[in-house]
């Protein structure tokens, strides 16, 4: 049965390499093979990673086959093989093992660093999702982000195109108001010269200066 942390006798490999993390089972037992030049069915623990190390998949064979276990990170990022200790050439197999207290405190090792994205980044992923040609969890899949914060950066995006439409009316009907104010203004002005022409005659013809 599959325990964790792994017991002693369980070799804990890293691999180096970022990992397409829609592989599963025959993926991820084939990197074992091409990228940690390592036998995927040797009961030994391989961990992969994407490229931003906030996913993270871990790949075991056990008595009746293969368990994959996987982890994705709100925020920040996984920091395991920061301090892992090559103990093979990494340049050629990009792999590394963890050993000692290190395998031990396996969980532990996945420390998070506070990722912080761009205003613009979050205008880009909000607006292709604005769109609606892909879905949001294919979005989150592709930019390695939560699905979770996708739909939030969408909805606040969302509300402020709101705002600036409403503000944008608001100011096309204050523009319409000063408009028809201005009108008015006009048509009490000609009726006050109209008047004003009217009295004038009117003195004359009676003498009155």
């Amino acid at each position: 049965m599959l325990s964790f942390p792994p017991s002693p006798q369980v070799r804990i490999f890293v691999c180096r390499t970022p990992v397409d993390m829609r592989k599963s089972f025959d993926g991820l037992s084939g990197a074992v093979i091409d990228v940690v030049d390592q036998d995927p069915q040797s009961g030994h623990l391989f961990l992969f990673f994407n490229k931003r190390r906030s996913m993270m998949k871990a790949l075991v064979w056990e008595a009746s086959g293969y368990w994959v276990l996987s982890k994705r990170l709100e925020g920040g990022r996984f920091q395991v093989f920061d301090s892992a200790e090559a103990v093979w050439p990494t340049g050629a197999t990009g792999q590394a093992m963890l050993a000692g207290a290190r395998r031990r405190g396996i969980s532990s090792q996945m420390k998070r660093k506070r990722r912080t994205h761009s205003a613009e980044f979050k205008a880009r992923v909000a607006m292709e999702a604005l769109k609606g040609i892909k879905p949001v969890h294919q979005i989150a899949a592709e930019n390695e982000i939560h699905p979770v914060q996708v739909s939030q950066w969408k909805k606040e995006l969302a509300e402020r195109v709101g705002e600036i439409f409403e503000r944008k009316n608001a100011r096309s009907d204050e523009a319409v108001d000063d408009k028809r104010r201005i009108a008015a203004l006009e048509r009490k002005l000609g009726q006050v010269i109209i008047e004003r022409d009217w009295l004038s005659e009117r003195s004359k013809e009676l003498g009155i200066d």
